[in-house]
């Protein structure tokens, strides 16, 4: 009767640990997401941040709004253009300083 009970006890055993590891989260088979600014494939296609399909970028030299915001070119926050207009009183490059206060500017 003991070792009748010592089969029961180790089949309900084995099958719980059966059970129990196939029930493991085995979901690790995300997409990746690729980070636009880090230069890296994060995304695993073979092209990084701007090049990737996958992100918005502005480019601050076509004319375009690349990304979709609404502001083209040196309007966007994302480009970084100097300072172009020296004497209209307007902080054209978005960085605080107008006109000849900008460093951007030879006053």
């Amino acid at each position: 009767m003991k070792s009748l009970k010592l089969v029961f006890f180790l089949s309900f055993l084995t099958f719980g640990l059966l059970t129990f590891n196939s029930c493991k989260d085995d979901d690790d088979n995300s997409t990746p997401v690729e980070i636009c600014n880090d230069g890296l494939d994060n995304d695993g296609d073979g092209f990084t941040d701007c090049e990737d399909n996958d992100c918005n970028c502005e480019i601050c030299d076509d004319g375009l709004d690349n990304d979709g915001d609404g502001f083209i070119d040196c309007e966007d926050v994302d480009c970084d253009c100097p300072e172009t207009e020296c004497g209209d009183g307007v902080d054209n490059d978005g960085d605080g300083f107008t006109d000849c206060e900008d460093n951007d500017c030879n006053c």
